[in-house]
């Protein structure tokens, strides 16, 4: 069984000092627990990657390996806003994200593999504003892509996993930096999305 794991570098692992994130955990999981070669794992993760650059790999290397899993955690980077001399000088804009996604989950749902869309996780505010970078991120900006994503999913009957919630109250233990997981926070994404798979009969 081929799974494909794509997105971000919150596939990718950034911010896992084992350096292998969920996508890692999930393959050695398996490994462990199936007999030999029964999984292919596939880690797909680019950092800095935007949702219009996920669905352009989707269709450049993610379908050429005919998967029967694909696993997809994206879009946080298009909720970012961008700061100039500490104002603001582009926004989120969630009629696009909506429209892209809208778009890419008809795609989705007319695959012949099956498919788990994972929602964003919380950023650490606290330390999101610190010298050199020009970037923000806010909660209150993932938490209405996060619902209109789910939406979606549902519209679309494709699976969902909620994430959103996993580090609200523990971001200080769980964060790298002020957007990525440290390698407890990747263990939870894990352990929340390998129930989801097994629960659904995906593995």
């Amino acid at each position: 069984m081929k799974i494909v794991c794509l997105g971000s570098s919150s596939v990718e692992g950034i911010g896992d000092r084992k350096g292998i994130g969920w996508a890692g955990r999930l393959n050695q999981y398996l490994q462990e627990n199936s007999k030999i070669n029964e999984y292919r794992v596939f880690n797909l993760g680019l950092k800095g990657d935007f949702l219009s650059g996920t669905i352009s790999r989707y269709k450049t290397e993610v379908l050429k390996r005919r998967p029967h899993l694909v696993i997809i955690f994206t879009g946080s980077n298009d909720c970012v806003t961008h700061i100039k001399d500490g104002n603001a000088i582009k926004q989120p804009n969630i009629d696009v994200y909506t429209k892209q996604w809208d778009s890419f989950l008809t795609d989705l749902s007319q695959a012949e593999h099956k498919t788990l869309i994972l929602g964003p996780t919380m950023v650490n505010e606290s330390v999101m504003n610190y010298k050199g970078v020009d970037v923000t991120f806010k909660n209150s900006d993932l938490e209405e892509y996060n619902k209109a994503l789910k939406d979606l999913c549902a519209q679309h009957k494709i699976q969902f996993l909620e994430l959103f919630d996993l580090f609200n109250g523990k971001l200080e233990e769980l964060s790298f930096d002020f957007v990525h997981p440290n390698e407890k926070g990747y263990d939870l994404i894990f352990k929340r999305l390998i129930t989801e798979l097994e629960e659904n009969n995906y593995v």
